[in-house]
């Protein structure tokens, strides 16, 4: 009887250490594609070694406006009273 129960735990401990770990590998994967993926960004927005600090910032800039701008396409548009509706919340 008991030693059914505390086998029964030690499979949920395992089973958890197992999530645990596999959730790890997934945030690695996760934590190295965002890395190489901000290089690949930085490298198109900026081929040239050496660059001014204010054209640094015009491009981020930039980059940044169109990327809204980008992602704003994606949203449906909204009526006027919607728009207001959402703007109070």
């Amino acid at each position: 009887g008991t030693g059914n129960r505390e086998q029964g735990t030690g499979n949920r401990e395992q089973g958890t250490g197992n999530i645990k770990k596999y959730l790890y590998i997934i945030t690695i994967n996760i934590s190295i594609y965002s890395i190489f993926k901000s290089i690949d960004v930085w490298r198109k927005l900026f081929p040239e070694e050496n660059i001014a600090l204010d054209e640094l910032s015009e491009r981020l800039e930039y980059y940044c406006l169109n990327q809204g701008m980008d992602e704003a396409k994606l949203t449906p548009l909204l009526d006027r009273e919607a728009a207001l509706k959402y703007l109070e919340e």
